[in-house]
């Protein structure tokens, strides 16, 4: 009943209340400072419309396409919004264990190990009730709402150990200069005991934690770490702002996704001078 009550309200006061519980402070998105209230002012004056293309997992592999060439994206298959299980067989067999995932969320997504029916029904229904649901109305990403929904089946990326590589996650503030500044995140034992790492472009750990317990690994640079870089600022040049995300399999790499709301805005930080920090690297979208 409380949710519903915070939804019905207009949509700076839904994120200032929520800012509240979530952040420990009520964010400022007049005169925004702070990392957090930078994204949550973005959410309510936001104007590139490129927001939406680009956080459609379909419609984004035609900007990556554009802007660095298909060399750069996981093999996928678009399978439509009124797919079935059979259309799911088909793209294992075509590309192998996979992730099913809908296009206008950020997840959770389905992993797909083979292509037994029984073993498919539970990951089909998850994905088609996500394509029924409006995502952005719970984060107040209102581009999220302007997606059309569709599935997509993406091969699943694997280490020559087995695993599932690294998540490279990059923070870029463009800066109106040659050079943005990037910041550096790694989720590591995502599934386990997950802890986040930030790190500056000298590969030193910066001293903080967002959401989650701040992890005590150094970075071990992956091969062709200088071509990461440079995809990530030319995905990002378009925007003050965003987070690209890269995999790396053995010095090839792969497109993730681009988010322009990191954390919803609403990632705590160990300190808030923290919050602070990262708020001063973004000269703000303007509110035209």
């Amino acid at each position: 009943m409380l949710r519903k009550i915070i939804w019905s309200l207009p949509l700076k006061w839904q994120i200032k209340i929520k800012s509240y519980y979530r952040l420990g402070y009520i964010v400022d998105t007049d005169t925004p400072i702070t990392f957090n209230e930078k994204i949550n002012f973005r959410k309510l004056f936001w104007k590139n419309n490129l927001f939406v293309d680009c956080a459609d997992k379909v419609k984004v592999r035609d900007y990556v396409r554009e802007k660095i060439g298909s060399d750069f994206l996981i093999p996928a298959l678009k399978l439509g919004a009124a797919f079935e299980i059979n259309d799911v067989k088909n793209a294992f067999s075509e590309l192998g264990p996979g992730v099913l995932k809908a296009n206008h969320n950020s997840g959770p997504v389905q992993f797909i190990e083979d292509n037994e029916e029984f073993k498919l029904v539970n990951s089909v229904i998850e994905i088609k009730n996500q394509l029924r649901n409006i995502y952005g109305l719970n984060n107040q990403e209102v581009w999220y709402r302007r997606i059309k929904p569709d599935a997509l089946y993406e091969k699943k990326l694997i280490t020559e150990e087995g695993e599932i590589p690294v998540d490279y996650k990059f923070h870029v503030f463009n800066q109106n200069r040659n050079e943005p500044v990037i910041i550096l995140q790694i989720d590591y034992d995502r599934f386990h005991s997950h802890s986040r790492v930030y790190y500056d472009r000298s590969f030193k750990k910066l001293p903080f934690s967002v959401q989650y317990h701040k992890g005590e690994k150094d970075f071990v640079k992956p091969l062709n770490y200088k071509t990461m870089l440079e995809v990530a600022r030319t995905l990002s040049a378009p925007f003050s702002y965003c987070r690209v995300d890269l995999y790396n399999v053995s010095g090839k790499i792969y497109f993730g996704e681009i988010t322009f709301a990191s954390d919803g805005g609403y990632g705590r930080f160990s300190d808030k001078k923290y919050d602070k920090l990262m708020g001063d690297y973004w000269v703000i979208d303007p509110r035209i």
